[in-house]
């Protein structure tokens, strides 16, 4: 029998207000970066997943009502009109993927890929 997935990582929303400083430990010695982190929990909105593999499926797992998920073959939903967009392809897709998203909503992008998409992405712009 295969074992059920179990997931492992709990993604919760979360914005982190982040403020650095330098302190002096003591006269003479090096200062040390100390930082503050403040956070406060987001409300989660549905979401378009793009991919339905184990990092899609987990994402629509966790998610909430309302994401949508995108398989292989499917056309671009129009609802949520709004909120994250996560690309959880390969990357020998991400061409035909950025192609089908509306331009408008491209900010909304969210990449979860393996490997470096620097390059990539600074071709598309």
């Amino acid at each position: 029998h295969p074992q059920a997935m179990t997931p492992y990582l709990r993604i919760f929303p979360v914005f982190a207000a982040v403020s650095h400083r330098a302190l002096a430990l003591a006269p003479g010695q090096s200062r040390v970066a100390q930082t503050n982190v403040r956070m406060t929990a987001a409300t989660d909105v549905p979401s378009i997943i793009i991919g339905g593999g184990r990092i899609g499926g987990c994402l629509a797992d966790l998610g909430c009502d309302g994401d949508v998920v995108v398989r292989r073959g499917d056309a671009f939903p129009s609802e949520p009109s709004e909120g994250p967009i996560y690309i959880c392809t390969r990357n020998d897709a991400l061409d035909g993927i950025i192609e089908m998203c509306p331009p408008e909503r491209r900010e909304d992008l969210v990449f979860l890929q393996n490997g470096m998409l620097t390059a990539f992405l600074e071709r598309k712009g």
